[in-house]
């Protein structure tokens, strides 16, 4: 018998969880849900978090709050809601 495939989920469960450390104020991260998850979907140029996130990360995480199942608008308004603070970002990345 074949070994039975992981799920999307699992296989994310499985990647190492990494984070960055948001500055207060805007930063300009754009998100998108890819199979039920929010995803980064665009770090605009000369955002505080270009060249740490990537288009395509997992967003898992905010300031170690589930976020996993979160949609893409409510990963932006939770961001929004911090913005006045440092927020941590936990995330996977599927190479």
């Amino acid at each position: 018998t074949k070994p039975k495939e992981l799920t999307y989920t699992q296989q994310l469960q499985k990647l190492p969880k990494q984070h960055v450390f948001a500055p207060p104020g805007k930063i300009g991260v754009a998100i998108d849900v890819y199979n039920g998850q929010p995803v980064v979907h665009k770090v605009r140029k000369n955002s505080p978090l270009e060249n740490m996130l990537r288009p395509n990360d997992v967003i898992v995480a905010i300031d170690d709050e589930d976020a996993s199942c979160l949609s893409a608008a409510d990963v932006t308004s939770l961001m929004v809601k911090r913005m006045d603070r440092v927020r941590k970002i936990t995330f996977v990345r599927r190479e």
